[in-house]
């Protein structure tokens, strides 16, 4: 996988990355394209096995689901309120299905896992030899996930788009040879 932090490229195949404004991106089979922005210039390290970007604090994850404070059921997804919500993910490699664990809902299957969502957002990535990860958002908030042949995870945030933010590109865009 390459990371791409401001002009600075880093090639792992598991990154962390802590304290994001924003996150989009795509996970399927054979497919994985993440875009972040931080606020400021995060600091970054990298050993043999990770990669590790943050612009201050830790990877942490709410298993158990505490910090959702309620669940609304759609016709076609969930809206989740929460203080910290943790999204789990794996891709199978005999089927080609994205696998999501969203906590007081259970696993959806799907196609494809489709990202746009802000606050505070970390996410915790593997890409080799096969993807699962974990993405968390711990601000107070609110996100839809709309669920079909796509699982689509978005927040509606107030726009605080400041400039000079910095960029943040993953990219693994292929499959098995």
């Amino acid at each position: 996988m390459r990371l791409n932090l401001d002009g600075r490229v880093y090639e792992n195949p598991h990154m962390i990355v802590v304290g994001l404004k924003k996150l989009t991106g795509e996970i399927s089979f054979g497919i994985v394209k993440i875009d972040g922005e931080f606020d400021a210039l995060p600091q970054a390290s990298s050993s043999e096995d990770v990669v590790e970007v943050s612009s201050g604090g830790t990877f942490e994850s709410d298993v158990s689901g505490s910090g959702v404070i309620s669940l609304n059921e759609l016709e076609d997804g969930y809206i989740i309120e929460f203080s910290k919500v943790t999204i789990k993910f794996d891709v199978d490699e005999t089927t080609g299905k994205v696998s999501i664990k969203v906590p007081r809902v259970g696993i959806l299957k799907a196609s494809k896992l489709l990202l746009d969502v802000g606050g505070n957002v970390s996410i915790n990535l593997i890409v080799s030899p096969f993807v699962v990860g974990a993405i968390t958002l711990s601000n107070d908030g609110k996100i839809k996930i709309t669920a079909g042949d796509e699982v689509r995870i978005t927040s509606e945030l107030e726009d605080s788009s400041v400039g000079g933010s910095k960029q943040l590109q993953v990219q693994r865009a292929s499959g098995r040879a």
